[in-house]
């Protein structure tokens, strides 16, 4: 519980704070200027989270094929995410399978 406050909290806050800041003072340039400033932040702070998560689970080449089915068929060919994660899941537990007992 402690460790899920000490990781949320701070960014939590310092959220909250922009939050405050962009009501008090609205649509002004300097507001705007940190807003655009956030958005590049949570962009690259996106981005490297998924590299740390998906570094550890894309080492086998199933597990490429698989991710980059999702991202082709959420991405480009702009299909129901749901669909996809239902099907990609279906197709995941196929390929992932344990091999037979002999």
């Amino acid at each position: 519980m402690w460790a899920l406050l000490a990781v949320v909290g701070p960014g939590a806050l310092i959220l909250l704070a922009v939050a405050v800041l962009y009501f008090a003072r609205g649509f002004s340039p300097g507001v705007n200027t940190l807003m655009h400033g956030m958005g590049g932040a949570v962009v690259g702070l996106v981005l490297v989270t998924t590299a740390r998560v998906a570094a550890p689970v894309l080492r086998d080449a199933r597990a490429l094929v698989v991710a980059a089915a999702t991202v082709a068929a959420v991405g480009p060919l702009r299909m129901n995410t749901a669909l996809v994660i239902i099907l990609v899941a279906g197709v995941s537990l196929f390929l992932h399978r344990p091999p037979p007992r002999v």
